[in-house]
Order: structure tokens, then sequence, then C-alpha cells
């Protein structure tokens, strides 16, 4: 479960509500796990190269960091730019702060995140995935 953080992203929430609900990660593997850093999903070629056809600015804000474990963040398409591909960081990671943005936090589910495996999507490509996403399901709450 996810809280999404509309506020201070406000580009990079509308483009994952709008991947969302059209079912571009509906399938999708976790495509990238380096256990105890960060996990990565958000492609549907599962090489961690693709993106849903368009671009929009980063929205890094200085309130949000990754001292703590479970922020939500867009993986950048260039140094100015994001699309659809999200991480989610497993440990403190102050060395990105800034430098991305995180438009949401995991509220539920972190034990499960913790226990992937490893995965390499350049090496693992044919390997059958250790997760996918079946569905991702926008509510919103009063």
């Amino acid at each position: 479960v996810l809280q999404l953080y509309p506020q201070v992203a406000p580009l990079a929430v509308n483009s994952f509500v709008f991947l969302a609900n059209q079912g571009w990660f509906d399938g999708n593997t976790i495509h990238q796990v380096q256990p105890g850093v960060f996990l990565e999903s958000g492609d549907p070629t599962a090489t961690g190269l693709g993106d849903p056809g368009y671009h929009f600015a980063m929205e890094p804000n200085p309130a949000l960091s990754f001292e703590q474990p479970g922020m939500l963040a867009l993986v950048p398409t260039s140094p100015e730019t994001n699309g659809g591909r999200f991480f989610i960081n497993l440990a403190p990671l102050p060395e990105l702060d800034g430098t991305r943005t995180i438009f949401g936090r995991v509220l539920m589910g972190m034990d499960l995140l913790r226990s992937l495996p490893a995965r390499d999507p350049l090496v693992d490509l044919l390997q059958p995935p250790p997760a996918v996403l079946l569905q991702v399901k926008i509510e919103v709450q009063p």
C-alpha cells in the first residue's frame, strides 16, 4: 500500500495515476532488486530501459529525503526528466537526496519488499522474475 504526495510532486503523481489507470504497471516485473538497498519496476519490457513514451520535468523537493526506507521515487530518464519507472529504497540513501522526484511512500508491505531476492535485468532477463506487480489500483481516501 502506497501513499502518494500530489501536493509536492503533482506531475509525478498525475503520471503514476494515469499509467496505473491505463494498466501500464499491471503484470510488470520487479525488474531490479538490490537487496537491502532498493527495488525498481514500472517497465513492461522488464529491462529497465522502457518508458511510456513521454517525459516530464523532475520535481525534487528539499523537504523530502531518502533518510527513511520506503520512499517511492521516479527513476530519471535524463538529468532533468522522468518517465514511468519507479523505485523504492529499502535502506537510507541520503546520497540520492535532491536528485530524484519522491512522490510517495510505502505504508504497508515493506517486509515483503525486503524479502525479494537480488535481480539484475541485464543478467537475469531470461530467468523467471521473483516478483510481479499483478495490478496497481488507485483509491482515493476521503
